[in-house]
């Protein structure tokens, strides 16, 4: 089975590197031991993005449409959960996770997984589960969530950085 970590359309640095983060930690943990986990969007990404995937060595997560997607395929929500910023033509049924760190409007077919926190970016929640779970992220993967909690938050200034947005920044800066 393959399942597919995605971003939301239009996506920006936490919601094309959330999906990487996620998929490592997901893997660390052994969460879905016999799936294959990709790292996916459904756009192309923007200039910030693309510089920070180049600076450090990481490779984008795979474009794709709902297409490639097949019945028997998973889906992980990262960075929304809303219908309308969903991949077009996705199936709400094929959905087993969202992860997210905006308003909640969910309707899904039947119960998933679900961590949406009130942070300043999805990454803060993915680094908070590495956290928890007591793994530590690679190198490349700390460096990601460290540069999309600084653009999320726009360099821990906006409104919506929490205390934990903050210390997560100071933990990352010293990996």
């Amino acid at each position: 089975m393959k399942i597919y970590l995605l971003g939301h359309k239009g996506p920006d640095l936490d919601a094309t590197c959330g999906p990487i983060e996620y998929a490592e930690f997901l893997s660390k943990i052994n969460r879905y031991k016999d799936a294959e986990l990709i790292p996916a969007v459904c756009d192309g990404t923007n200039k910030e993005t693309d510089y920070i995937l180049e600076k450090f060595g990481v490779t984008a997560p795979v474009k794709i449409s709902a297409s490639h997607i097949l019945k028997e395929d998973k889906i992980i929500l990262i960075a929304h959960n809303e219908e309308d910023q969903r991949m077009d033509e996705l199936f709400s049924d094929q959905v087993i996770e969202v992860i997210d760190h905006h308003k909640i409007k969910v309707n899904f077919p039947k119960p998933i997984r679900v961590d949406v926190r009130p942070y300043g970016s999805v990454s803060s929640i993915i680094y908070e589960n590495y956290v928890k779970e007591g793994v530590t992220p690679s190198e490349k993967i700390s460096k990601l969530i460290l540069s999309c909690i600084l653009s999320d938050t726009q360099g821990l200034k906006s409104s919506t950085t929490t205390e934990w947005d903050v210390n997560s920044a100071e933990d990352l800066a010293k990996l």
